[in-house]
């Protein structure tokens, strides 16, 4: 994928970009997405988040993620909701790995409409190393460091 930079929001609540972004995909918003004030329904954009991280993730990994040897687990997501999503709106969604620490990953994603360049939702996610035989806490997996750091071209 060719990184993409995102501008500046017209919206002064919306965080400056943290640096080009090396992941995104479109998304498709359904007919049961829609809430009855007729816009998308917040918890959907959490879903979208989710469908960003794992396509990332397969990304990185070169394929299909294989359940039983996911190394991370959620352990906090903060969402921010900027400026409502509608039925006919072109989102995408963006997905950048911003740290990463000997026990987690934290990651920054933010919903685009391609139309507008405008920043609907931004969310940023700590994941923690997890030992999922022992289902214990363990240190971020050093192949998933050296492979996040290429992608994102960036060391951490």
């Amino acid at each position: 994928m060719t990184p993409r930079e995102l501008p500046q929001s017209k919206n002064p609540r919306v965080p400056q970009s943290p640096g080009p972004f090396h992941h995104y995909m479109p998304l498709q918003i359904r007919f049961t997405d829609i809430d009855m004030l007729g816009h998308l329904n917040n918890s959907i954009y959490v879903n979208f988040f989710d469908m960003g991280k794992t396509a990332y993730f397969s990304t990185i990994l070169g394929g299909p993620l294989d359940w039983d040897t996911i190394a991370l687990v959620i352990v906090n997501i903060n969402c921010s909701f900027y400026t409502p999503s509608y039925f006919d709106s072109q989102l995408e969604v963006y997905t950048k790995t911003v740290a990463i620490g000997e026990k987690s990953v934290t990651m920054e994603q933010r919903i685009i409409d391609t139309r507008t360049g405008e920043t609907h939702a931004s969310c940023t996610t700590t994941l923690a190393g997890f030992d999922i035989k022992n289902r214990c806490g363990m240190p971020v997996n050093d192949e998933w460091r050296r492979m996040i750091s290429e992608f994102e071209n960036q060391t951490f």
